[in-house]
């Protein structure tokens, strides 16, 4: 395995390894139960009877992710679900049917036996059996883990312009990279502030980002409203609900009402406070103390990533590493067998080629702001 490229740290490369194991066929739905077990018994050696143990209390209790050892069967499960979830994973490794898997409220999921996962469409894409992805997973859907710093998520088409140009220009600076790919695109949206830090984890490999919820006014005048339209990676929306309501509890902040008109996947938390309180005043109190922003440490390379050969630009160095190790992300219209990879130009002028990647390409949901 690649890290660099494939994307998936030790414990989800088992579970995909662990999917194909189980799986009739590449789309077929099967029991989170029989993946874990697979994990377990066949990948870790677990005797039979502690992965029954292990499996009937996460089947009765699924905790949060923060309350499972690395290695215990609920931390596996977890991962699996983090895999399929939309709020956690910018592009979803695994489908999932059957009981609910959680939701970004609370995220209270089912236990193993009653969920069947398979591999996503877009996995299918992007990581075909025996080749090589076709864009480096590890910068595509991110990854969080316990012993360091995260990888950010970024945008799926930002991320393959962002390669098909340093492929053609292997000289592009960080500045003509940016404009490509301008920073992280978490799943969650949010603000990633401090372009300043954005360059710094793009030139040097690693930096610490301010990652910050939407907060857009609403009235001012009569009385002062505000709503909370989307939140930092890893906070749930009841978190979010409790720390602003303890502001109040705590007399912290006078509010009227605090209201949760959040529906599905959409974040939007109302906050109405008397006019004597402005909005500029609420947002910075809520940002501050109420948990909506976050200091997150990142880095863009795996901790066990391939050595190769380093410029003066992380991005630029990572980029061209893999436009040279992915699989193309083009194919010929007529179905001929692609004898090399277009340039964008060819693509762009002359047509006669298409990507797969180009129905899974949408708009950016992170926002790139100054934050004072």
């Amino acid at each position: 395995m690649e890290p660099l490229i494939d994307g998936l740290t030790q414990e989800q490369q088992r579970l995909v390894n662990a999917y194909h194991a189980t799986a009739d066929d590449h789309h077929a739905y099967v029991s989170a139960s029989e993946v874990l077990r697979d994990v377990a018994v066949r990948q870790l050696r677990w005797s039979e009877e502690f992965f029954e143990a292990e499996l009937q209390e996460i089947t009765s209790q699924v905790g949060p992710p923060e309350s499972y050892s690395p290695n215990s069967l609920g931390f596996y499960y977890r991962a699996l679900l983090a895999l399929t979830q939309p709020w956690r994973c910018r592009y979803p490794i695994f489908e999932a049917k059957g009981m609910p898997i959680g939701e970004l409220h609370d995220d209270d999921p089912s236990g193993p036996d009653f969920v069947e996962i398979s591999l996503s469409k877009c996995a299918h894409i992007l990581m075909p059996r025996g080749r090589p992805p076709l864009l480096p997973i590890s910068l595509l859907i991110g990854s969080v883990t316990a012993q360091g710093p995260n990888i950010p998520p970024h945008n799926l088409y930002e991320l393959w312009m962002a390669q098909e140009q340093v492929r053609q220009d292997p000289a592009s600076s960080l500045e003509d990279l940016m404009e490509t790919l301008p920073g992280p695109d978490f799943p969650t949206g949010a603000i990633a502030g401090d372009p300043a830090a954005i360059r710094t984890l793009y030139e040097t490999g690693r930096a610490e980002l301010r990652v910050r919820a939407i907060i857009d006014e609403e009235i001012q005048g009569g009385r002062t409203r505000v709503a909370v339209t989307s939140l930092p990676p890893g906070l749930l929306i009841r978190t979010a609900l409790e720390s602003i309501s303890n502001l109040s509890r705590i007399g912290r902040l006078k509010l009227f009402n605090i209201q949760n008109a959040s529906k599905g996947g959409q974040v939007r938390i109302v906050v109405d406070a008397p006019k004597e309180l402005s909005a500029t005043t609420l947002k910075e109190v809520l940002f501050r103390e109420g948990e909506l922003e976050r200091r997150i440490p990142y880095q863009i390379l795996p901790e066990k990533s391939t050595d190769f050969p380093r410029g003066s630009c992380v991005l630029a160095s990572i980029l061209a590493y893999t436009s040279s190790k992915c699989s193309p992300a083009w194919e010929r219209k007529d179905g001929e067998k692609l004898d090399r990879v277009p340039t964008l130009k060819e693509v762009m002028e002359f047509g006669g080629y298409k990507s797969p990647l180009s129905e899974w390409t949408d708009s950016r949901r992170t926002r790139i702001l100054e934050i004072g």
